[in-house]
């Protein structure tokens, strides 16, 4: 089964499972597990993000630029993690109870530093980050911009930039429109 098969099935196995928690109320134990779920969607979509950025660094070619090594595969993972930690953070907070919500956030938060450990990035490195951008992250309600607005000041906007700085194309126009 190839990469991308691979991935679809793992995220159909989620989806199947998360559907399991549809009529049960959220207890501790059932809050624990949607939070390692979702932990585990994070941990996917960082993969994926990472090579997502190796081929725009090498398709956009430039022999000035350092290639993008394993410390930089590590920072795009640990900053696409916190991006959808917040997202995941910004939805509990609709729709959960605080003290709910600080279980399944705390444990999700956990979760996923602990698998990106796996990957080579620290720990407490990750949650030195996670707390930082948490803290910036908050001042960008919208993900995206509507029809009329600029990208500026959007959290996947932001988010952008920051993998532009890592990966060395922060100055490319991609991430200056």
């Amino acid at each position: 089964m190839g990469g991308a098969q691979r991935g679809q099935a793992e995220v159909d196995g989620a989806c199947n499972l998360w559907s399991s928690f549809s009529d049960k109320p959220n207890t501790v134990t059932v809050l624990l597990e949607k939070a390692r779920i979702v932990a585990s969607l994070i941990t996917m979509n960082c993969d994926g993000t990472q090579r997502a950025v190796e081929m725009l660094k090498d398709a956009l070619g430039d022999a000035t630029r350092a290639p993008f090594g394993e410390n930089d595969a590590r920072r795009v993972m640990a900053e696409t993690a916190v991006l959808l930690i917040r997202i995941a953070d910004q939805c509990a907070f609709e729709v959960l109870e605080s003290e709910s919500r600080e279980i399944l956030m705390d444990e999700l938060e956990m979760s996923v530093g602990l698998a990106l450990e796996k990957s080579g990035v620290e720990l407490a490195a990750f949650a030195q980050l996670l707390s930082e951008r948490m803290l910036e992250y908050v001042h960008y309600q919208a993900w995206l911009p509507g029809e009329t607005e600029v990208c500026k000041g959007t959290l996947l906007w932001e988010f952008g930039k920051k993998i532009g700085a890592i990966v060395d194309l922060k100055e490319h126009a991609l991430f200056n429109v």
